[in-house]
Order: C-alpha cells, then sequence, then structure tokens
C-alpha cells in the first residue's frame, strides 16, 4: 500500500524565499486579463443601479484592477468627487463591471 505524504514532500522547493516570490509574481502576470469593454445599455443599467442606491444598501460590486476581476460584498455609503464611497474605501466608477443591490 503506497502512502503519500502529501504537501510535505514539495516544502522542500519552497525553501528559498526569492524563488517562491518569483513564482508567485509570474503566477499573477501569467492569469492577468485585458479590461472587458461594456456595452452601452449595460453602462445605462449600471448608472441605473447607482442612481437608485440609497446610504447603507449592501452591494455586490465586481471591479476590474491591475488585470484581475474581483468582487467585493460592501456597504454604500454615497458619492464625493465622482468616487462611489464604500464601507471598502472609495471606488472609480470605470473599474466597476457589476453591481447588485443585496437584500
Amino acid at each position: 500500500m503506497i502512502i503519500d505524504r502529501g504537501m510535505v514532500k514539495w516544502l522542500p522547493f519552497k525553501s528559498l524565499p526569492e524563488q517562491e516570490q518569483f513564482l508567485g509574481a509570474h503566477r499573477r502576470e501569467r492569469e492577468r486579463q485585458p479590461r472587458p469593454e461594456l456595452a452601452a445599455d449595460r453602462l445605462e443599467e449600471l448608472d441605473r443601479i447607482l442612481a437608485s442606491l440609497q446610504e447603507e444598501d449592501r452591494i455586490a460590486v465586481s471591479l476590474y484592477a491591475d488585470g484581475h476581476i474581483d468582487e467585493a460584498h460592501v456597504i454604500f455609503l454615497g458619492v464625493s468627487n465622482g468616487r462611489i464611497l464604500t464601507s471598502a474605501g472609495a471606488l472609480s466608477p470605470k473599474d466597476i463591471l457589476d453591481l447588485k443591490v443585496e437584500s
């Protein structure tokens, strides 16, 4: 019967911190993707959703940042100087790909 050592057998390969940093940076660079273009009707729908938001609404936001698409669940606090204020900080409208109001 073969007993696998699991991740223990790979630990020696992570002994050099520089190598791990290089491989992590390479992995992030490989996963980069171009900024998706939103259709005009989708942009209008996002504007409509933003206009209907009230303070303290919980929202799910898909954001494009540095070649990656991330999703965040935040609380809407308002709009100031063309930026959307949330519990996680200020967001630029150009980085928003999707916006949903959570119940």
